[in-house]
């Protein structure tokens, strides 16, 4: 929500960021600007766990045609446990 890339890439898993640096994590591109998010559900395993979120933005369509604000889309996340903690497995 912040776009604060820096704390978010504290929360990639470490094999993530043994192949993804910071310098790579802030380099990439800011496609949607989230305005809120909610945890719908989550569902862990020994290992994992899916964490199904609904996301808000404001969608900023091309040229001409109408802005929408406050489309909120569904996603599923993976989480890796690891020690006691729970990381995000992003996929670059």
């Amino acid at each position: 929500i912040k776009a604060d890339k820096d704390a978010a890439y504290g929360y990639l898993s470490p094999a993530t960021r043994e192949i993804v640096s910071l310098e790579q994590y802030r380099a990439r591109p800011q496609a949607i600007n989230f305005t809120a998010v909610h945890v719908e559900k989550v569902d862990c395993d020994a290992e994992t766990c899916q964490v199904g979120l609904s996301l808000t933005y404001d969608y900023l369509p091309a040229k001409g045609t109408t802005r929408a604000k406050g489309v909120t889309t569904y996603v599923q996340e993976t989480w890796v446990l690891e020690k006691g903690q729970a990381w995000f497995a992003w996929r670059p």
